[in-house]
């Protein structure tokens, strides 16, 4: 994610799931420098299925951002909490309490550092 005055940007990492923290952390960066550098191509904010935002970065303590179509769901992580925000004809309630609270309690396992 990228936040200017001018724009915002979040692009797509494709097949994140697919993907270690650490190989997510360097595709992240990387996609970060080429927005600075206006070097994003169109195909880059296509495709995306779910939007995470880590609004503590920006010192929030909690936010959230819409759900842009065809996307399910987005996660904001803010300094003091984690919001959820779903389109609720593909994920439905119940499911997504459970995901939140799974994301919750694997943060929670994380050692610090």
């Amino acid at each position: 994610m990228l936040a200017t005055a001018e724009s915002y940007l979040i692009p797509t990492v494709f097949d994140a799931d697919q993907k270690s923290p650490g190989e997510l952390e360097v595709e992240v960066e990387q996609l970060r420098a080429q927005a600075a550098e206006g070097a994003l191509a169109p195909p880059t904010f296509s495709g995306a299925t779910f939007t995470v935002w880590s609004a503590a970065q920006l010192g929030i303590d909690r936010a959230s951002i819409p759900v842009v179509g065809p996307q399910a769901a987005s996660l904001t992580a803010g300094a003091c909490a984690l919001t959820l925000v779903c389109d609720h004809r593909i994920l439905y309630g119940a499911a997504a309490a459970a995901f939140l609270n799974d994301v919750r309690e694997r943060l929670l396992q994380t050692p610090a550092g």
